[in-house]
């Protein structure tokens, strides 16, 4: 997913330490969204878990629920990343 123009102009733009702090501030948000995509995937995947027993089908449904999951973690733990190098960049910018 390719960063919308205003964020790709913050990144390009980013001098002071607020400017770093506003971007720690995006991506730490952004982290906390797919944490709570990955949660409500892990829902999904019980329900489904319960279909399947069930007997009414959609064996493969938890499994791919789970692999959603996994995804959304592996974004989050990337934009903690990001979040993170910011931080280090704003201790280091002018205010």
């Amino acid at each position: 997913n390719a960063p919308s123009p205003e964020l790709q102009q913050r990144i390009e733009a980013a001098r002071t330490r607020s400017d770093h702090e506003a971007l720690v501030t995006y991506y730490k948000e952004e982290a906390a969204a797919a944490r709570a995509r990955a949660t409500e995937h892990r829902k999904m995947a019980k329900g489904y878990q319960g279909m399947v027993s069930g007997g009414r089908g959609g064996a493969s449904m938890p499994a791919h629920c789970n692999a959603i999951v996994r995804n959304y973690e592996s974004i989050a733990l990337e934009y903690e990343g990001m979040a993170d190098s910011h931080q280090q960049m704003a201790k280091q910018a002018q205010p």
